[in-house]
């Protein structure tokens, strides 16, 4: 961190809010998880209909992803990311009365703008209150806030009484957080912290499509984030028809993957950053994470079912922080274009998350839930061939 004891303080309250921008957007998405036969019911909904929505709040990541990116670099981040968190709490209190497809997905879409935004400018927002050195690591702590809000709703949300007390309390959260957002996070520029100046849009785009690193980046998110969703979003029914377990158990075997998610995202960059060879241990940790989310429905008993899952989740998701605090350190982006670069990351990585399990992998394998795991564990597979072209190796590189 920096020397200044207030500054120091201040950037671990910046890092607060930004981890709860990421827990309450994706508590609200993973909300659906343990309740999906629930919420099909309800709705009138195939397994379509339902991937449609519990991947709804990533859809406008495919079109916005860059252009958040773009935005946070010209006008800062307090206005852009508190405008999209406001947002995302329209979308919390709109699930509460949707009663249909359409205005479900539409407040699913908002209620994860929030994320969004966030996603394209946390190291630019983080990066002048901590050093070099750390930034990985915070950035990691603070994404770790989407596997806790992930664990938390996969964990919890069953002892609801309904799903309607369910969204009412997200709802809740989600207006709360917008409020902490403004009232906490201040402008860059206002000599607290070191100043980065704005960056002309079109010069911002210019700098990022052009960087081979970036689109390298992209398709290695793209392929670890569709493993990433089918898991979490179909993992629970594929439990409960493979093996009959109950909506809480299974929710609890999810929730599993979202605990090791957790533990990936807040200790991958520093194991990273201690690890002799980083190209064996980032290698491995891919191939761990695939086969686990291919075959760890085969297994029926809970407690091993639990820590293949706990290991899996880990060895996936400590990858977000490591991508995304990279390109603050490529010489040709820094921090000054970081923010448009993650934003080009995102996009690519989001058309993934959202388009392959709606449109490809659900329509191909339907309630054949064995079938669409092991297809998603070997799509994150193919990450270790474009993990390699990544300037993470340091001097192995």
């Amino acid at each position: 961190m920096k020397d200044n004891t207030g500054k120091s303080r201040y950037g671990i309250l910046i890092a607060a809010v930004c981890f709860a921008v990421y827990f309450i957007g994706n508590y609200m998405q993973y909300q659906l998880s343990p309740l999906a036969a629930t919420v099909m019911k309800e709705l009138s909904l195939n397994e379509s209909q339902y991937s449609s929505i519990f991947t709804a709040n990533l859809f406008p990541a495919i079109f916005l992803s860059l252009i958040s990116g773009l935005l946070v670099d010209r006008f800062g981040p307090r206005i852009t990311v508190g405008l999209a968190v406001v947002l995302a709490a329209v979308g919390g209190i709109g699930r509460v009365f949707a009663s249909s497809y359409g205005v479900m997905w539409i407040s699913m879409l908002l209620s994860g703008l929030g994320c969004l935004f966030l996603t394209s400018s946390s190291a630019k927002i983080l990066f002048p209150w901590f050093s070099a050195a750390q930034l990985g690591g915070v950035v990691g702590v603070v994404t770790a806030g989407s596997n806790v809000g992930m664990f938390v709703a996969t964990a919890t949300t069953a002892w609801f009484p309904g799903t309607r007390s369910a969204y009412v309390f997200s709802a809740v959260l989600g207006v709360l957080l917008a409020a902490c957002w403004f009232l906490f996070v201040r402008k860059q520029d206002n000599g607290d912290a070191e100043a980065i100046r704005p960056a002309p849009i079109l010069e911002s785009l210019r700098v990022c499509l052009k960087n081979r690193y970036v689109w390298i980046a992209g398709v290695t998110m793209f392929f670890l984030l569709i493993a990433q969703v089918v898991t979490s979003g179909f993992l629970p029914v594929a439990l409960q028809a493979v093996h009959g377990m109950t909506e809480k158990v299974s929710g609890y075997m999810t929730s599993a993957f979202m605990l090791g998610a957790i533990a990936g995202s807040a200790l991958g960059p520093r194991l990273l950053n201690r690890v002799r060879n980083r190209r064996i241990y980032l290698l491995a940790s891919i191939l761990v994470a695939g086969l686990c989310i291919a075959f760890s429905w085969k297994i029926s008993s809970p407690v091993p079912l639990a820590v293949v899952l706990l290991i899996g989740g880990a060895a996936l998701n400590q990858f977000i922080p490591i991508v995304y605090a990279f390109p603050v350190s490529v010489r040709e982006i820094g921090p000054t274009y970081s923010a448009t670069a993650t934003g080009l990351i995102a996009t690519i990585e989001m058309i993934g998350a959202t388009q392959v399990p709606a449109r490809i992998l659900t329509p191909i394998f339907g309630s054949n839930y064995g079938g669409l795991l092991i297809s998603a564990g070997c799509i994150c597979l193919l990450a270790m061939i474009t993990i390699n072209f990544l300037p993470l190796f340091g001097k192995e590189a």
